[in-house]
């Protein structure tokens, strides 16, 4: 027997790493997709100019898969999530800060490399910099919201079969906020990876909002715990 739903608001290529851990904990994922990207048309720079590459996100690793195949460059990401992706894509030296845009730019102020390219959406969280100088970027890919949420998860919403929804980032927090009657998330948890995303569902009554303890899934997941116990 499987538990109420989890919305996973993630963008759809995105969900199903957490969506099966979610399943695992006997919750039914349900995705409740509030963002899609898209490419931007942009074209990659000529790659032997750089030492490596810096990603800040899993969308930026996959936009820069479908346009060139060079994988020998060491590369950089801003957590453990991009730095899985990045080797599922075929990177062999891949360096993980495990945390944020701070932490990133602390770990390439350790290093000798100097010469790096950021690979990232239009919409970037903070500037990445080596010694305070921002290093060149390249926007692949743009974060666009989606027009509404699928019918099943209208269905669940009005049927009160939601236990909780997770957000990791503010900008999905307040997509998904615009596509939704408030009052159907009153017995609803929120489950946010951060204080700033915890601002973002603010702006609406949830049954409780529960901010994982460190920026990580299985931190957030410690928050949703498994059914029944």
């Amino acid at each position: 027997m499987t538990g109420p739903h989890v919305l996973v608001t993630r963008p759809a290529e995105r969900a199903e790493p957490l969506a099966s851990r979610i399943a695992s904990l006997g919750w039914t994922p349900l995705l409740a997709p509030a963002l899609r990207t898209e490419p931007t048309g942009a074209a990659l720079p000529d790659l032997s100019r750089f030492d490596g590459l810096v990603f800040t996100s899993a969308a930026g690793v996959r936009a820069f898969a479908t346009l060139n195949p060079q994988r020998e460059q060491v590369a950089y990401a801003v957590g453990d999530a991009t730095a899985d992706a990045a080797r599922a894509i075929g990177f062999q030296n891949v360096v993980s800060a495990a945390g944020d845009v701070a932490a990133l730019n602390a770990l390439l102020g350790m290093g000798a490399v100097r010469s790096l390219l950021h690979v990232a959406g239009e919409d970037v969280a903070g500037e990445i910099a080596i010694g305070g100088q921002a290093i060149e970027r390249v926007s692949l890919y743009r974060t666009v919201a989606e027009p509404s949420l699928p019918a099943a998860v209208r269905t669940a919403l009005y049927a009160r079969t939601v236990n909780a929804a997770c957000f990791l980032s503010p900008r999905s927090a307040v997509a998904f906020i615009s596509l939704v009657d408030p009052d159907l998330l009153a017995p609803v948890r929120a489950l946010v990876l951060s204080g700033a995303i915890a601002d973002a569902v603010a702006t609406v009554r949830w049954q409780r909002v529960e901010v994982a303890d460190r920026p990580t899934l299985d931190a957030l997941l410690e928050r949703l715990g498994p059914y029944g116990a």
